[in-house]
């Protein structure tokens, strides 16, 4: 046990050294193993250091989670994402200003390679449409929770999409976007019904 800490310990501290000088070891990181991309992900991304540049050297596909609202991606990253095919919780919440680089062509072809995410927040995004949406419903069949909160451009478009393919959702944000009470109606008759248990709207 003495040994596997000490082991562990080690493998810690030298995840900290690449990430506190990652422009040094950007180009080696596609060579690590699968268990140490997972760890050095996770820590990238809790210290906002996950871009464009490197997100494909990192990723892989047995990966599970990926959570980027610390980070500063585009298009272009998103792109990378695509490989990650067992992938179940996507975050890409804004957690400061708006998120302006993230587009619906470029989130659908996520949602469209990522069949399996269960659970995604796109908090602030605000270029993404109902397109978005439709890619994400046809694709993920099983979706538990979405987060939309401030995606300026949804509309009541969204929710019949929802409500139509979405069986197995359970929360649902809709604060600050431009959904009315009509399309959230369209929930209470929709394949969600049962399952949903929390729909959070206001603006």
């Amino acid at each position: 046990m003495a040994v596997f800490a000490a082991v562990s310990s080690l493998q810690n501290y030298c995840l900290r050294a690449v990430a506190g000088q990652l422009a040094d070891h950007e180009t080696s990181l596609a060579q690590l193993p699968v268990e140490i991309k997972t760890k050095l992900v996770n820590l990238l991304s809790k210290r906002g250091l996950l871009t464009d540049t490197n997100l494909g050297s990192v990723l892989h596909p047995a990966l599970r989670e990926l959570e980027l609202c610390e980070c500063a991606v585009s298009d272009r990253g998103l792109s990378f994402i695509c490989v990650c095919k067992n992938l179940r919780k996507l975050d890409l919440n804004a957690t400061k200003n708006s998120r302006e680089d993230v587009s619906s062509e470029g989130i659908s072809r996520v949602f469209s390679s990522c069949c399996c995410l269960q659970t995604v927040y796109l908090r602030r995004c605000v270029k993404l449409t109902d397109d978005a949406v439709a890619a994400l419903t046809q694709s993920c069949s099983r979706l538990e929770h979405l987060n939309l909160c401030g995606c300026i451009k949804i509309t009541d478009i969204s929710l019949q999409l929802i409500a139509q393919n979405c069986r197995f959702l359970q929360s649902l944000n809709l604060s600050n976007t431009k959904v009315t009470d009509n399309g959230v109606l369209c929930l209470t008759s929709g394949k969600c019904q049962h399952s949903i248990k929390e729909v959070q709207l206001s603006h």
